[in-house]
Order: C-alpha cells, then sequence, then structure tokens
C-alpha cells in the first residue's frame, strides 16, 4: 500500500483515505509532519515537489492552442517576476536610453530579449512601419542562444525584423579599411615587445636623459599588464591625447602609475601604433574606435531603429558609443548586464555609462531565478573574498528558488595529481582528480534525475577543459568538447566548457574543476604583487560566473591543499566538504571512497 511504503503513520491514513477533492487533500496535508507531507506529495504529483515548484511557467497567448504551438504558431511569454514586469513596463513607456543591472540569474538577459518585442511595438506605435532592430551579444555561443530564444517569444512579423549578432561581427560589416587584418595574440605580444625596446633607446635623442627615466619608471610592470592598460583603458576609452590618459580614472587596475608612467605608457603606446600601422594591423579596439568615427562622419550611414546590448559588461566603452550610434534615436536603446560578472573588462563601471548617458535610465533586478539560495551565497562569499573581484555589481537580494536544500559540495583531494588504476582489461591509468569528479557527477545526476545534456563540468583553460574531457571518456562518462565560438548542442552528453565559455549559459547541475593553477602572472619571478593581485582578483570573479551558472546542484572539485590564490575563499559552514584520497584503495564500481 502507498501510504506504508511512505512510511506514512497510520493515525493518518483514515482522513487521507477519504480525500477526494485536490483542497481536501492540502487540509490533510496540513496536519502531517513535514518530512511525511513532503514525500506523499512528491508521489502524488509524479517527482520530487521542490523541482517543480522551482521550475519556469510560461504563459501561452489567448486563443493559442497547445496543437499550435507544437506546430510553430503562436508564441509562448514566460511567467516574469513584478520587478522585471516593471522594468519592461517602464522601457515600453519611459525615454530611454536604459541600462539594465541585476546579478546572476536575475533574468537581465530574459528581459533583454522581451525588450526587442517591446520596443519594435512601441516603434510602430510611433509610426514605424517596418523597424529594424538590432540585437548584440558578447560571443557566438550566446548570439546562437539568443536567436533561438526569440524564435519562440516574437511574432513572426518580428523576427525578420531583428539582427542578432556579437559586436565584433557588427563592426566587421561597418570595417572599410580591408587592408588593416586584426592582429592575433601572439603577433601582438612580439610587436609589443619590440615597441617597447625600441621607443626609448633612439640615436641621438635630444631628450636622452628623460627617455631613459621614463623607461626606467616601467621597470617591473610586465609586457601583458602594459598591453592590457593600452586595450582597457587607452584604446577601450577612445582616449586621443596624453593630458586625456593623465586625468582618466583607472579604477580595476592594482598598479598604480603616477604622471612620469602614464607618460611613459602613452610614448610605448604611439610607437606602437606606428608599428601596427606599418603591419597592416589593427587591435580589436582599434577597429570598434575606426567604425565609431565613419559613422559619426556619415549621418546618413545605415542605422537601427533600436538596439538592444546584453553582457554589456565586457564591451569596452567605445564599444558601447558604437552602439549608442548605431542606434537612431537613444530613446530606444537598452544594455543589460552586471558589472560584478564582468570577464574582460576590469575597468568597467557602471558609473562610466551614467557618466556617458547623463539621461538614462538605470533600473536594476534584484530577485534570482537561477540559483538556489545556498549557491547564491556559497559562490559570492568565494568572489568577495578576493577584494576588488565583486567590483561594483548589483546583489541578488530575493530568490524565486527556495532555500533549504543542500549545501553545494566540495571535493577535496589528496594527491591530487597520482595515477590510479581504472579497469583492467586493458588497465589504464588515469589521474587522481578524475575520479571524485566523475563519482560528484554520476552521484547529482541520480539525485536530480536529469539526462546528461543537462550536465557541465567547467575547467578554467582550453587545456584543463580537453583533459577533462578525455578523463570522462575513459571513465564512460559520453561528453562534448565546447569550444569558443561553438554553439551547445542539444545531445545527450555533458558539456565540457571553459569558465568563459560558460558565461551566459546554465545547466542543471555544473561541477567546477579547479586545479592548483597559477593565473598569469601570478606564478611568474619579478611581478609586482599589484599586477598578481590584479590577476587573481579577475580569475576569482570568472570562477564565480562559472559557479553561478548552477541552476540546481554545483560541485567544486580542487585539490586538498595547493598555492594558487584561486583555492581560497570556501566558506566552512557554506559548503559540504567530502574528502578524498589517492593513498585509498582503488575505487570500485561500488563507489569512491568519499
Amino acid at each position: 500500500m502507498l501510504l506504508e511504503r511512505l512510511h506514512i503513520e497510520r493515525k493518518y491514513w483514515p482522513s487521507l483515505l477519504e480525500c477526494t477533492t485536490e483542497d481536501g487533500l492540502i487540509a490533510v496535508l496540513s496536519t502531517l509532519p513535514e518530512r511525511q507531507a513532503q514525500r506523499l506529495l512528491d508521489a502524488v504529483c509524479g517527482q520530487p515537489l521542490d523541482p517543480l515548484l522551482d521550475q519556469s511557467t510560461f504563459l501561452l497567448e489567448e486563443g493559442v492552442t497547445l496543437a499550435a504551438l507544437l506546430a510553430g504558431r503562436g508564441c509562448q511569454q514566460l511567467d516574469l517576476d513584478p520587478r522585471q514586469c516593471d522594468v519592461l513596463d517602464q522601457i515600453r513607456s519611459r525615454r530611454g536610453p536604459f541600462i539594465v543591472s541585476g546579478g546572476p540569474g536575475t533574468g537581465k538577459i530574459v528581459v533583454a530579449l522581451y525588450a526587442v518585442g517591446a520596443l519594435l511595438e512601441r516603434l510602430r506605435a510611433d509610426g514605424i512601419r517596418d523597424p529594424r532592430l538590432l540585437y548584440v551579444t558578447f560571443t557566438r555561443t550566446l548570439a546562437a542562444a539568443a536567436e533561438h530564444i526569440l524564435r519562440w517569444v516574437l511574432e513572426s512579423r518580428d523576427r525578420f525584423a531583428v539582427r542578432v549578432v556579437t559586436l565584433d561581427q557588427e563592426v566587421q560589416r561597418l570595417w572599410s579599411d580591408d587592408s588593416a587584418q586584426l592582429i592575433q595574440e601572439q603577433a601582438k605580444r612580439a610587436l609589443f615587445r619590440q615597441a617597447r625596446s625600441e621607443t626609448f633607446s633612439r640615436p641621438l635623442s635630444p631628450t636622452a636623459d628623460q627617455d631613459r627615466r621614463l623607461a626606467a619608471s616601467l621597470r617591473g610592470v610586465s609586457d601583458g599588464y602594459l598591453i592590457d592598460e593600452i586595450e582597457e583603458v587607452i584604446v577601450g576609452r577612445g582616449l586621443r591625447a596624453v593630458d586625456e590618459y593623465l586625468e582618466t580614472d583607472r579604477t580595476g587596475r592594482c598598479v598604480p602609475l603616477n604622471e612620469n608612467q602614464r607618460r611613459a605608457v602613452w610614448r610605448i603606446y604611439e610607437h606602437f601604433s606606428g608599428l601596427l600601422l606599418q603591419d597592416g594591423a589593427a587591435l580589436a579596439g582599434q577597429r570598434r574606435q575606426h567604425a565609431l568615427d565613419l559613422l559619426r562622419a556619415d549621418p546618413g550611414a545605415e542605422r537601427y531603429d533600436a538596439v538592444v546590448a546584453d553582457e554589456v559588461q565586457d564591451f569596452d566603452l567605445v564599444g558601447v558609443r558604437l552602439l549608442a550610434e548605431l542606434c537612431r534615436d537613444q530613446r530606444f536603446l537598452v544594455l543589460a548586464g552586471d558589472t560584478g560578472q564582468s570577464l574582460y573588462q576590469r575597468t568597467f563601471r557602471w558609473k562610466l555609462l551614467e557618466q556617458e548617458f547623463r539621461h538614462g535610465v538605470h533600473l536594476k533586478l534584484a530577485t534570482g531565478h537561477r540559483c538556489p539560495p545556498e549557491i547564491v551565497g556559497a559562490a559570492r562569499v568565494y568572489r568577495d573574498y578576493m577584494p576588488g573581484s565583486a567590483a561594483d555589481g548589483d546583489p541578488v537580494e530575493a530568490h524565486r528558488k527556495r532555500a533549504g536544500k543542500a549545501r553545494p559540495l566540495l571535493a577535496l583531494v589528496e594527491g591530487w595529481d597520482a595515477e590510479l588504476p581504472l579497469g583492467d582489461d586493458p588497465p589504464t591509468r588515469v589521474q587522481a582528480w578524475s575520479f571524485p569528479l566523475v563519482e560528484a557527477l554520476r552521484e547529482q545526476r541520480g539525485f536530480l534525475k536529469v539526462p546528461a545534456g543537462r550536465c557541465a563540468v567547467l575547467a578554467p583553460t582550453n587545456r584543463y577543459a580537453a583533459d577533462m574531457s578525455t578523463a570522462l571518456h575513459l571513465h564512460g562518462e559520453p561528453n562534448e568538447l565546447v569550444v569558443h565560438g561553438r554553439a551547445v548542442t542539444n545531445a545527450n552528453s555533458v558539456k565540457v566548457l571553459t569558465w568563459h565559455n560558460a558565461k551566459g549559459l546554465e545547466f542543471d547541475l555544473v561541477i567546477v574543476f579547479l586545479p592548483d593553477w597559477q593565473p598569469p602572472p601570478v606564478g611568474w619571478s619579478q611581478v609586482s604583487s599589484e599586477e598578481a593581485r590584479e590577476s587573481a582578483e579577475s580569475w576569482s570573479r570568472v570562477a564565480y560566473v562559472a559557479m553561478s551558472r548552477a541552476a540546481r546542484s554545483l560541485a567544486v572539485a580542487r585539490p586538498a591543499a595547493g598555492a594558487s590564490p584561486l583555492l581560497d575563499g570556501f566558506a566552512d559552514e557554506l559548503w559540504e566538504y567530502r574528502p578524498w584520497s589517492a593513498g585509498a584503495a582503488a575505487p570500485d564500481e561500488g563507489g569512491l571512497p568519499f
């Protein structure tokens, strides 16, 4: 009998057996002990009730049948929370530009996608019969996902009014100089080294003493740090003169540069730009600036009636200005993002956009929809452990998903790189870290009852991601390695991505692979502590973004001890700790010695 199998106390059986309506069952359930009531509800619903209640709900347009929806006619709308509805109402009724911000999982991308239909509706009401809208995001993976979602939420006529691209794809369309190609990373570093060595060593220089002083002022600052300074601060902000650079707020960069040092950086930048020009090459930011200059010089150039951009925290300021210039009327410009999740722009702050768009409307989202509160709290404490890593991102203040679920798992592996046997016909040896990683994957998949395609394993670099993919295959776990620019498929296999490539995505189960890895230049010799700290802050934010991709369950696999600064910040009370030792007996089919 069901009630007996569910261990429901017999004294409740008569009243339960007399129930004939939902209201009657709810009334009786209120008298049961909580755990017994939960088991009974799970059985009645056919699945655990918590995940069912946590699922998003969708609304169909009035008059649309399910058969019509399955046939591709009509569209469905996500049931938005009150704040999301309020933000969309303001986009429909107020003058922009609009800045939409919020923490992980608060629905920034959802609002950006729904703003597309709202803006098109508003443009038509203003008398524009065939409006054109540009939807811009940061990566091709996100662009492909956005395009797929827009097919569902837009009417058919609106789908043809929208162009979905990355920022650099739009720049390429506008780019007019075929002679200047985008320089690749290796060539860029080689050319910069040449510029740095030549800038202050001019034969018969009339200011030789000053040249030597300027060169000496940058001693101890790495080439990589100076390249980032040029790309993010000088080129990314669109600075045209050294005086502008001297006055620029560099918040987010940890190496303080005094006036002499900034003058030295500017001199190197000028020579570096000259070498790029000679080689027929350009930085990505220079291409964006060139496209912006072309648009500003040609009022009759093609523009869009509205522009919507998500992940704007990873665009430089020149890129944002380009988006504004592409928008025919800034009342119809929407910029969505979270500076707390900035992966590529260390100096991006909302203050910059608010100064750029002084009449802009800043709208904030604060209710988390993706992660359970336990994951949000543990990930945020990890991020904030490193000073400066939080930037000025908006916190998640409330949660749609209820608290009280399991804490995220932290697997602490002794003998991380030891080799252990896997199977015996033929014998294979794999590294110790793969065992707890696979065990956590299988355990949580079984508990959540989710297909492999809704699970992801995330690593800091492409090399580690490839190693993980190979290890999963050796353990018999089908998986696909999703490299940069490739869309995530619907195949029922575990997705393996880098932390960066997972940005903007979500999975039911996420396992973050955290080796004892020193993000450059942390482990280099003769690098200032400020430069190393900035790198650690930046990478801890990337790890935080990876953790916040988890919609139901999060696990982190890491060495029990190590020197990497990324291994710190795990608050004991917020994680379920599980030690695993490579010195234990070799794991068998029965499970791992957690």
